[in-house]
């Protein structure tokens, strides 16, 4: 599942437009009337609401077999460069990092 094409949106927005993108989801999509799509879209959500999950998401999940957070760094600075994606904040991936380190402990 790619969460840009669940909410529909570019992988270059913002917190605010996928935030947009995520409430007119829902609300086309009610969980009573749509149990399945309304889990989908939630599922999309949290992999992409803010700068962390996004970051997560495109260090992690974009690309299988990635076995480390500097292979994923690695990966993801190549890939930002060949795609017109911008790349997480330097501040993002340093916290981002800095919790994947205390996680190993």
């Amino acid at each position: 599942m790619d969460p840009y094409l669940v909410l529909d949106v570019s992988e270059c927005s913002d917190d605010a437009t996928i935030r947009r993108a995520y409430l007119a989801a829902v609300k086309d999509n009610p969980p009573d009337h749509n149990p399945d799509r309304f889990r989908e879209i939630n599922a999309a959500w949290d992999r992409i609401k803010d700068t962390k999950s996004r970051a997560e998401f495109e260090l992690f999940n974009a690309e299988p077999g990635i076995s480390s957070p500097f292979e994923a760094l690695v990966n993801a600075h190549r890939y930002s460069r060949n795609t017109r994606r911008t790349p997480p904040s330097f501040s993002a991936l340093k916290e981002f990092l800095q919790q994947c380190s205390k996680t190993k402990k």
